[in-house]
């Protein structure tokens, strides 16, 4: 700024002025010019749609692909209740959640809901993400909602449960379908050694056959009533209590408490684990870890098995299931989990299930097992338990 000084004729005598250097503030002011840019840039472009509302649930502000989301004009967001584009059925699914963020004891959450136009209503599955800041300017307390489809992916959820629902189905059907003829098979067999007997034509090479067909018939049973047992497992089917290693160990050594007497059997939990899971299903896991270490003892050995739980620093967990037994070739470590597969043929009446049942009951919990063992030195399983699984 300047300003002219005259003389007592009028004519200019001088000028004053203040120069004052403004590039700093000039730079800030680009720079923060840019910022809005990027912030528009990115509202606007992101591929997912974007919804801003004051305190009471009002959108204030919203992006086009959330308009294009829900074929609406932009325009017609704005003051928009957000719970408008709601489905009435899923408006309190995340009361509690909401609570928690209002009081900051959440950062944000995430929550799947119906959405739709008000104007339309129909609706389609999406994923939100909310989340809460406070105004640096004036402390108004705003809202951000985050909306991704995910009809695609909850259409594919709902073909899986019906593909599901059919396979169950049809694994009923057939283990009843197959099972009638192979009781048939059985009774027959049964039925003509017994009229051989009665008519003294029963031979040792007849006796022998019948012996055969009996047992295959036998054996065929058993296959199908575990090839059904593991299609049943999966995690819709979870059946979820709070319980702990202990009290499955507990349950597990009374129903082999004949076995476990036979063989001398020596088994000690280490360190106990108090979890969330379906109990019937890990006992029937453990159920077979102790069977099979039973079966595959070594010669002159008794079977010594130990069991030791840890938490990691991550909040999942590990089991540790360690017998002295045989052991197996590490060769073999993946290919045991398969059905059908035996660790060895030293149990003939074993039909290789137990094992890829294992390997399921722990998948449908979301966890992992494999097998650390060298020969005679005996085998350690070692299962991977999810975050969600351990009560700390």
């Amino acid at each position: 700024s300047g300003k002219l000084v005259p003389q007592k004729d009028g004519q200019p005598l001088y000028m004053a002025g203040v120069m004052t250097d403004i590039h700093t503030s000039k730079i800030a002011e680009l720079e923060h010019q840019v910022m809005i840019e990027n912030y528009r840039t990115i509202f606007d472009h992101v591929a997912v749609g974007i919804a801003k509302t004051n305190e009471k649930g009002t959108i204030i502000e919203a992006n086009n692909t959330l308009a294009d989301l829900l074929h609406m004009d932009l325009a017609q967001l704005n003051k928009l209740p957000i719970n408008s584009l709601i489905h009435a059925d899923d408006l309190e699914i995340d009361k509690h959640q909401l609570a928690q963020l209002r009081e900051g004891k959440l950062h944000h959450y995430t929550v799947e809901k119906r959405v739709s136009s008000p104007y339309s209503r129909c609706y389609q599955w999406m994923l939100l993400t909310v989340t809460q800041h406070q105004s640096a300017i004036n402390d108004a307390v705003h809202r951000l909602v985050v909306f991704q489809d995910i009809s695609e992916q909850k259409q594919a959820e709902q073909l899986l449960e019906s593909s599901n629902q059919a396979l169950e189905q049809f694994a009923y059907a057939a283990s009843h379908d197959l099972q009638e003829p192979l009781r048939k098979m059985g009774s027959f067999a049964q039925r003509l050694e017994q009229r051989l007997m009665t008519n003294h034509d029963l031979d040792d090479a007849s006796k022998f056959e019948l012996g055969r067909i009996t047992d295959a018939a036998a054996r065929m049973s058993r296959m199908i009533t575990s090839l059904l047992n593991l299609a049943r497992i999966n995690t819709q089917n979870l059946h979820l209590e709070k319980t702990s290693i202990s009290a499955i160990l507990n349950d597990v050594k009374e129903t082999l408490s004949m076995q476990i007497a036979e063989s001398d059997a020596a088994i000690k939990l280490i360190s106990d684990l108090e979890i969330t899971a379906d109990k019937q299903l890990l006992h029937h896991l453990l159920q077979n870890l102790i069977s099979n270490s039973i079966h595959y003892a070594q010669d002159g050995r008794s079977p010594i098995i130990s069991i030791e739980c840890v938490i990691n620093k991550d909040q999942t967990g590990v089991v540790y299931f360690k017998d002295n037994g045989m052991g197996l070739d590490m060769d073999y470590a993946e290919s045991i989990f398969a059905p059908f597969k035996r660790l060895s043929a030293q149990n003939p009446k074993g039909q290789g299930m137990g094992l890829s049942i294992c390997k399921q009951i722990i998948k449908a919990h979301g966890g992992t097992i494999r097998v650390v063992s060298s020969s005679n030195e005996g085998t350690l399983f070692e299962m991977s338990l999810p975050q969600d699984m351990i009560q700390v």
